[in-house]
């Protein structure tokens, strides 16, 4: 029973270890003094788009930091990638719109 549970623990370790490092990125609405205090990894959505690499987009997560965030280009992101998007702070009590424009 001890060796059946090791050998799990071990499968689950290796399976964790696999997934990347877990970077985190916040994401300023053109306003670098809301990012957080001693954080290197604190752009706007277009400086990201712009310099984005397939490894940096693996096992990532982007906090969007309060405010009116407009993207002016397109992004393709993989299947598989692992990413999450979130919001930090409050939401208003407004609608709130995404709007996609036709590549087209």
């Amino acid at each position: 029973m001890e060796a059946c549970l090791f050998l799990c623990w071990l499968f689950l370790s290796s399976i964790a270890l696999s997934l990347g490092n877990g970077e985190v990125f916040y994401v300023h609405p053109n306003d670098p003094s809301l990012c957080p205090n001693g954080t290197t990894n604190c752009h706007g959505i277009n400086e990201y788009a712009d310099g984005i690499a397939n490894d940096s987009m693996i096992d990532s997560i982007y906090y969007f930091l309060p405010g009116v965030h407009n993207l002016n280009r397109s992004i393709n992101i993989e299947w598989g990638s692992n990413l999450t998007f979130q919001g930090k702070g409050m939401m208003m009590e407004s609608p709130h719109t995404t709007v996609m424009e036709s590549p087209v």
